[in-house]
């Protein structure tokens, strides 16, 4: 279930920065029906395992979504994308 958290949240992730990324719409959305739906389908009736397949799924979406607003930002200041990338990650490894 895991993986398929994973290969969902990478198949939703471009269309979703997409719909993000335009001006007119501006908005955030998970897919949380489309997520719940797999899920149920495949493991009915555990609802402990719905709710770390929906953390591993939307967190991911929600993490890399935030992270391509970032570089967007970053592009538009003209801020070179390895810097970038080394500025993001120097949190993640070191908190």
């Amino acid at each position: 279930m895991l993986l398929l958290a994973v290969g969902l949240s990478c198949a939703l992730t471009l269309p979703i920065a997409v719909i993000t990324a335009t001006a007119t719409t501006n908005k955030f959305e998970v897919p949380g029906p489309l997520r719940d739906f797999f899920y149920g389908y495949l493991a009915p009736g555990r609802v402990v395992g719905l709710n770390s397949f929906r953390v591993y799924a939307a967190g991911s979406v929600v993490q890399s979504v935030v992270f391509l607003r970032d570089f967007k930002l970053a592009h538009y200041m003209k801020i070179p994308p390895r810097h970038m990338f080394l500025v993001q990650l120097q949190p993640t490894v070191f908190p």
